[in-house]
């Protein structure tokens, strides 16, 4: 036989032993691309945000759309997609700010889609979908960068970042450092709210996966808890504690609910700037009962002394009525004599909040270590 009908022979026989064999599709990762920015808005949050809440706000339960008596402060998801050309039944999402996926986070689907909430605004990120058998190219998308970051932690209403907006200098509070929202546990006996009878055992409000939320996606390691002693939920003879988890940091710091920044609430908030000042209690959840009188009072001027212009400020402030805490919040409520603080030396309201911080005893170097935390690069 020669060369070539040996060569020939070979060949045949090669083919020959893949004969039955099926050859395995190798699976592809392809990620949808987003060039527009998502909105964790929803449009009914965003109109208000836009037309209805200003200096001339007057909330009428008869006509309009938000009433404060349902959850409507919840943000839109951000919603992934991508094809894989072999199905799985299982899929590893990886989000992250930075393109080596230092501090990602970690999602899985049994589909070709997610919904992810409570991503940072004003923030590009970095994603990839992971596979048995492969792994996607990286993608990028971006949450568009209008405050407020309203949060998603289910069992608690009206939860959101104090950080992510922008101040009169055009730079950007940080967030993820200060959040603020409602209690986490019932205040009052079930059945018995209106007339704030205390109850006969703590009843927590946060669900399992607000608890989820709460210790994993935002990892807050401090709750400071603005509610009077005898309507916090907890009853007689029982020392106060996070319900979230015994590795919290549960700091009582019961203001009255006036929502005044004088009196004995001005020394609660000379102590809140002593456990602000340092950085290794945050991140930090603050909170009264429902998350707008006292913990809108402090959020205000907190935010004032990072140089939030009015206009944020008040819708900051507004942004509770999509709560739902049962009443509704105007500018002109008795309760929002903190407004401006104007009874303060300064020309600017962040000059003003400066001397309101002096005025209590906080000092220079304790207020602007809150300033760096909350304004550092």
């Amino acid at each position: 036989m020669n060369r070539k009908m040996k060569l020939s022979c070979a060949v045949l026989l090669l083919l020959s032993s893949f004969v039955g064999c099926k050859v395995e599709e190798k699976s592809v990762i392809t990620l949808k691309t987003y060039i527009e920015e998502f909105q964790i808005h929803t449009d009914l949050q965003q109109y208000y945000l836009d037309v209805m809440f200003n200096e001339g706000y007057s909330p009428d339960e008869t006509i309009d759309e938000v009433k404060g008596t349902e959850e409507l402060s919840r943000p839109n998801p951000v919603e992934l997609e991508w094809n894989d050309s072999i199905s799985s039944t299982s899929y590893t999402i990886e989000v992250s700010k930075s393109n080596e996926f230092v501090n990602k986070q970690v999602f899985t689907s049994s589909n070709n889609k997610i919904e992810i909430y409570n991503l940072e605004i004003g923030t590009t990120y970095y994603w990839r979908v992971i596979d048995e058998e492969a792994a996607s190219e990286i993608g990028t998308f971006k949450i568009a960068g209008d405050g407020p970051r309203n949060i998603y932690m289910d069992g608690v209403t009206n939860v959101r970042d104090i950080g992510g907006w922008v101040n009169k200098d055009g730079k950007r509070t940080n967030q993820g450092f200060i959040y603020r929202g409602a209690r986490l546990n019932n205040s009052y006996k079930e059945g018995f709210e209106d007339e704030r009878i205390e109850p006969d055992y703590v009843v927590p409000e946060i669900t399992d996966e607000g608890i989820d939320v709460f210790m994993n996606q935002l990892g807050i390691k401090t709750e400071i808890d603005f509610r009077l002693d005898n309507r916090n939920g907890f009853p007689e003879g029982i020392t106060p504690y996070s319900v979230v988890d015994e590795s919290i940091n549960y700091i009582a710091l019961p203001m009255n609910g006036n929502a005044s920044a004088t009196g004995e609430n001005a020394a609660r908030l000379k102590e809140l700037m002593g456990i602000l000042a340092e950085k290794d209690n945050y991140p930090v959840f603050i909170h009264c009962n429902i998350g707008t009188d006292r913990t809108g009072m402090v959020s205000y001027i907190i935010n004032a002394l990072l140089g939030l212009d009015d206009e944020s400020l008040l819708k900051d402030y507004l942004f509770s009525n999509m709560g739902k805490i049962n009443t509704l919040k105007s500018p002109v409520n008795s309760h929002n004599e903190f407004f401006g603080l104007n009874d303060y030396e300064g020309e600017t309201l962040q000059q003003r909040a400066e001397s309101y911080f002096k005025s209590i005893g906080v000092s220079e170097e304790t207020y602007n270590a809150v300033r760096e935390i909350m304004l550092e690069d």
